[in-house]
């Protein structure tokens, strides 16, 4: 295993043993970003786009490790919500967010993540897992759709 899979393999046994023995409540960006940040430098160095959905319990609280469900390039990911909500429905969650990384440092969502989100929250209320946030993480920060008034 190369350094960086190491890592990104540490990284999440850590995380899942966090989720596990804290349940941390993710009611704020900052606290998803906390969690997710190591996770994304590990596991795509900032050099990919990666998308991860955070599944919740009826009091925000992660139910287990943020899970990666598509990985693309430097500049785009392809996203598809039945694979969101399948793995939503499997970990029995209440409400999810999404989350993913611009390997740019653009913390200005495109017009892709616009549209996506948008189909994520309609088929949320279908399927009856409400979307909580998306939030986008660079180098810079995050920005977070929901304290955008986005959602």
């Amino acid at each position: 295993m190369t350094k960086l899979a190491n890592n990104y393999v540490s990284i999440m046994e850590a995380c899942a043993s966090y989720v596990t023995n804290v349940k941390p409540d993710c009611n704020t960006p900052a606290t998803v970003y906390q969690i997710l940040q190591p996770i994304i430098n590990a596991s795509t160095n900032n050099q990919q786009e990666a998308f991860y959905v955070i599944a919740l319990d009826n009091k925000t609280r992660m139910l287990q490790a943020p899970v990666e469900v598509f990985k693309g390039v430097a500049s785009a990911c392809y996203i598809s919500a039945r694979e969101i909500f399948q793995k939503a429905l499997l970990m029995n969650a209440v409400s999810i967010i999404i989350a993913h990384n611009h390997p740019s440092g653009s913390l200005d969502p495109s017009s892709q993540d616009i549209a996506i989100t948008r189909q994520i929250k309609e088929a949320g209320d279908i399927v009856g897992i409400r979307l909580l946030d998306h939030i986008v993480i660079s180098k810079n920060g995050y920005m977070s759709f929901a304290d955008m008034g986005m959602l």
